[in-house]
């Protein structure tokens, strides 16, 4: 009988143990939950403003209840407003004070909500102040400065966009400009060189069925150089080409090719020929012939 009574006193002891043993699985437990829930993501979405209104309602409660909450919390709202302000972009004035006037309208509502509240209590009625955590407070103004520090951020691109565009094109003219300044050097010197005293001009004029047609042919006697300038010819496909033949001792040498690709001056220099007693014009496939094709002939000329 003692045995038994010392059995169940003994039980009996163990009771407030084993419920104690119980609390604190289940603390364990919600411990583990609650790391879950911190690592799931729920606060920085909460941070940027983007949870539902359960879920801030949830996360508010837990941060109240929970003090790792709270602190992950607090941390995440940390470093949001650390990036905010690092990258933040100095937004146009307007849109500083559109910011600062809906700030200013907001706390304008919220002070006649508390006032009205503040009535509703004195006069009887279950309405109640409700005094938000700094936390909360400190929430609504990363979003300001969030949403500041993006618009900006964006307007700086579209400026920087803006003036890249801009600086290409007038980097296109410049180019334009140069490229044309450097083919009226090159023609000046071409010029000075035609008109010197060793230069034997020839006239190629239209043969039967181009009598519109013409070039001038000009030929250094003294080092031999050739230069040819296309006075009237029709461009050429894309896939042909002009080309200049000297006939010498009746036989037709290749003289060059006339490149009409936009940039090259409109007097050229071509092959250096020791000596000719004619010369003649093809329309030729693009890189030019072993041999003229003498039905493309168009003009012809001899010195």
């Amino acid at each position: 009988m003692e045995g038994i009574k010392y059995s169940f006193r003994n039980d009996k002891n163990e009771i407030p143990e084993r419920i104690d043993r119980v609390k604190s699985c289940f603390k364990y437990l919600r411990k583990l939950n609650i790391k879950e829930y911190i690592s799931s993501g729920i606060i920085e979405t909460y941070a940027l403003g983007l949870t539902s209104a359960e879920e801030s309602r949830e996360l508010e409660l837990l941060a109240a209840e929970h003090s790792e909450v709270r602190d992950a919390l607090e941390a995440c709202q940390n470093e949001l407003e650390a990036f905010a302000l690092k990258e933040a972009v100095t937004p146009p004035t307007s849109l500083k004070n559109k910011i600062w006037n809906e700030i200013q309208e907001q706390d304008t509502a919220s002070k006649t909500d508390n006032v009205q509240e503040t009535q509703n209590e004195n006069s009887g009625t279950s309405s109640k102040i409700a005094l938000e955590p700094a936390w909360q407070n400190r929430n609504s103004w990363i979003k300001y400065l969030a949403a500041a520090s993006i618009i900006g951020l964006l307007v700086s691109i579209g400026l920087n966009i803006f003036y890249k565009n801009k600086a290409e094109k007038y980097t296109a003219k410049l180019t334009q400009i140069e490229t044309k300044q450097d083919s009226l050097v090159a023609q000046n010197n071409l010029l000075k060189v035609i008109s010197g005293p060793d230069i034997i001009k020839i006239t190629l004029a239209g043969v039967p069925g181009h009598a519109d047609n013409k070039a001038t042919v000009y030929w250094n006697g003294n080092t031999k150089e050739v230069y040819l300038a296309l006075n009237n010819l029709p461009t050429p496909p894309s896939d042909k080409q002009y080309q200049l033949w000297a006939i010498v001792d009746g036989k037709p040498v290749n003289a060059g090719l006339y490149e009409d690709n936009g940039k090259m001056p409109k007097i050229q220099k071509v092959k250096v020929i020791e000596k000719a007693q004619m010369f003649a014009i093809t329309l030729e496939p693009k890189g030019g012939s072993v041999s003229p094709t003498l039905t493309q002939m168009y003009v012809a000329g001899k010195i």
